[in-house]
């Protein structure tokens, strides 16, 4: 799966902006959480999964992040510098959701 070749084309989560955003999935801003801390940054994101496959979710990410910094550590975890980035998928009643979650190692 490409990035986009372009700075302009990638979207970026607004609460970290050095984590891209996928085509076809929608930040849900209201349940963003964010906290900066004496040991780092704490990160919730969550976007709506519109139609988008989750294993086609984990492999844009897997591809995506390693050209932001972060490196695969297992399953749904990356690392980077002093920080770990979790990626999870959720369910609430027929909504599904991809959650992002980033804290201090």
């Amino acid at each position: 799966m490409a990035l986009p070749t372009t700075a302009d084309a990638t979207q970026f989560l607004s609460s970290a902006q050095d984590i891209p955003v996928m085509d076809g999935l929608v930040e849900d801003n209201a349940r963003t959480v964010t906290y900066d801390s004496p040991q780092g940054r704490i990160v919730e994101s969550v976007s709506h999964l519109q139609g988008v496959d989750e294993q086609k979710v984990r492999a844009y990410y897997l591809e995506a992040l390693p050209a932001f910094g972060w490196s695969f550590l297992r399953s749904g975890e990356f690392v980077r510098q002093n920080e770990i980035l979790r990626m999870d998928f959720v369910e609430e009643g027929s909504e599904k959701y991809f959650r992002i979650f980033i804290e201090p190692r």
